[in-house]
């Protein structure tokens, strides 16, 4: 699976948590964890399970981090990571 791939897919799964993208933002500047972000933590939880179960993968405890979960280009990579194990 590409990285073009794995970001449209993280994307729809954002628009769908939002029911939209937020207004203004294209996807790659949303904030989803951390000082500025969209979502609160119970939002966030949601987004990880629909991510371990688009992409099959498990995140662990120790991964969820805001390098790994703060934006969608860092959650892109992350999934990637995951999918090359």
């Amino acid at each position: 699976m590409t990285t073009d791939e794995i970001r449209a897919r993280i994307c729809a799964l954002v628009a769908t948590l939002f029911d939209t993208e937020p207004e203004g933002e294209k996807p790659e500047e949303i904030i989803l964890l951390g000082e500025g972000s969209h979502i609160d933590l119970i939002t966030a939880f949601r987004l990880v399970l629909m991510i371990e179960k688009e992409f099959g993968i498990v995140i662990e405890d120790n991964d969820l981090k805001p390098d790994n979960l703060m934006s969608l280009p860092s959650l892109t990579r992350y999934v990637q990571r995951k999918l090359a194990l």
